[in-house]
């Protein structure tokens, strides 16, 4: 899958450069996309984050590796707020129960937006349960 992905950001790349606009900045929809948009741009002349600041997310081994800022998701506690939902559910059962669980994630800055391949940046913040 991370393959694939790959691949379809660097055709995402090349309608970058086929576009009249001009781009300064692209978020991906996981770092693997963000890493096949980097690919098409830096074979172009391109540079990453001079010209166009790239993130990703999943803070994936491969966007460490290779320096690609991303937004990691707190699994965590994601998993924590799932967990106490379910057991809200359990014991005091509704039809029409409705949640919404808002996480916020760490954003990890790398050189694809900082120009920095050192430094690394956290941004943390929390989870949260509504009703």
């Amino acid at each position: 899958f991370p393959d694939v992905m790959r691949q379809t950001g660097q055709r995402l790349g090349q309608k970058m450069l086929q576009s009249d606009r001009q781009y300064t900045a692209m978020i991906g929809v996981n770092d693997a996309l963000a890493l096949g948009v980097s690919d098409t741009l830096t074979q172009a002349g391109l540079r990453v984050p001079q010209d166009v600041a790239l993130i990703g997310f999943d803070d994936s081994t491969e966007a460490m590796a290779e320096g690609l800022t991303s937004i990691a998701p707190l699994w965590e506690n994601t998993a924590k707020a799932a967990a106490q939902l379910l057991a809200r559910i359990i014991v005091q059962p509704q039809p029409d129960y409705t949640h919404m669980v808002l996480s916020k994630p760490h954003l990890i800055l790398r050189s694809s937006t900082t120009g920095q391949s050192r430094g690394i940046k956290t941004i943390q913040t929390t989870t949260q349960l509504l009703d």
